[in-house]
């Protein structure tokens, strides 16, 4: 799960920063694959969903990822501002 994980991260921080979207893409199915999976780092997995979607223009489907870690996280405040955003955005 890890090295996995580790790998999503990855995947995504270079998306972001070359504005490669094959990349980001990549980072997305790795996400969506390891949230089932991610049991207590379960939050940690939506919470760079979330980024990842909204790198990728996808303001909805951020907002859906940021509002299930308000719901397992309820004290996670960047979920929220990222959450608010993402609706602003959408």
């Amino acid at each position: 799960m890890d090295d996995a994980l580790a790998e999503a991260h990855r995947l995504h921080a270079h998306g972001r920063a070359t504005f490669d979207a094959a990349a980001l893409d990549s980072a997305e199915r790795r996400f969506r694959y390891l949230a089932p999976r991610a049991g207590e780092r379960s939050g940690e997995v939506h919470f760079a969903l979330g980024g990842t979607l909204a790198a990728l223009g996808r303001h909805d489907e951020a907002a859906t990822a940021y509002s299930l870690v308000r719901r397992l996280e309820p004290r996670n405040l960047a979920a929220l501002e990222n959450l608010a955003i993402a609706v602003e955005d959408g």
